[in-house]
C-alpha cells in the first residue's frame, strides 16, 4: 500500500528506482519487521517500558533509511532513468 501511495504521490515506480534505492527500501522493510518482532517479544516478556525503546529505534533507523532512500531515487532520476 505505501509503495502504490508513493508512486501515486510522486509518480515514480518502485520497479524503476535503480538497484541502490532498492536495496535500501528492503532494508528498511527488513528493519522494520525485525523491531516490530523485539517489540513482541519484548510485550511477550512483560518488558513493557522497553518497548518504547523499540519503538524509538524503529522510528530513527527507518527515517534514516526513507531519507536515503529518496537521495537515492533522487541521483538515480538525475543520471536519467
Amino acid at each position: 500500500m505505501l509503495v502504490d501511495r508513493y508512486r501515486r504521490a510522486t509518480g515514480i515506480k518502485l520497479s524503476r528506482v535503480g538497484a541502490r534505492a532498492a536495496v535500501i527500501y528492503v532494508a528498511a522493510l527488513g528493519v522494520s519487521l525485525v523491531l516490530l518482532s523485539v517489540s513482541y517479544g519484548l510485550a511477550a516478556s512483560g518488558l513493557s517500558w522497553w518497548i518504547t525503546a523499540s519503538a524509538v529505534t524503529a522510528f530513527v533507523v527507518v527515517t534514516w533509511l526513507v531519507r536515503l532512500f529518496v537521495a537515492a531515487v533522487a541521483d538515480h532520476l538525475s543520471h536519467g532513468i
